[in-house]
């Protein structure tokens, strides 16, 4: 499960970095559009005139020609910026289920873990765990009190009749967030 994990962890890095890249790559054209668009503008309006052209020597056809090619660089313009829109949606998207996928594998390696410290205890024998009730009677393994327990993980119910009980796992981890708890205080 580990490594199926990892290689959606690593498939969501391949796609968030090609989406970085594609933004990259779309913002430099669209820089590179705008600078087009202004110089043509600066054309047009005469503010960039050439030693040896003149200005008011421009054709007519020639200026219309200018002003389609703005005209283009705007729509270019405006085209770029839509896709470079969904690519920062997409992206952002992709992160938040990689964040999700984050959460997730926590949550399962909390519960592998608590799995894992677990300890079998056979039924009918006193439960060390819950302590001693008030009337003074033991609680045995495998009864009511027993199966309401909150440490109580699994009964088997096939021939060995015995539970897995993650009391002193969670009795360390509940120890560790007072810990956590008073220093932080």
């Amino acid at each position: 499960m580990k490594i199926e994990e990892n290689k959606r962890m690593l498939a969501l890095s391949c796609i968030v970095a090609d989406l970085k890249e594609e933004n990259m790559e779309l913002e430099q054209r669209v820089h590179q559009l705008v600078n087009d668009y202004n110089d043509v503008v600066r054309q047009l309006n005469g503010k960039d005139t050439h030693k040896d052209e003149d200005p008011a020597k421009l054709l007519l056809g020639d200026m219309q020609k200018m002003r389609d090619h703005c005209d283009k660089l705007e729509k270019d313009n405006e085209q770029l910026k839509r896709e470079c829109i969904q690519l920062q949606t997409e992206r952002n998207e992709a992160k938040t289920h990689a964040d999700e996928c984050e959460l997730q594998k926590e949550e399962l390696f909390k519960h592998i873990a608590r799995f894992n410290n677990s300890e079998f205890l056979k039924t009918g024998d006193a439960c060390t765990h819950l302590g001693f009730p008030p009337d003074g009677d033991f609680v045995k393994v495998g009864s009511e009190k027993c199966f309401s327990c909150p440490h109580l993980i699994k009964v088997d119910e096939s021939g060995k009749k015995c539970v897995l009980c993650a009391c002193r796992y969670d009795n360390t981890k509940d120890e560790e967030a007072q810990i956590c708890k008073s220093t932080d205080d």
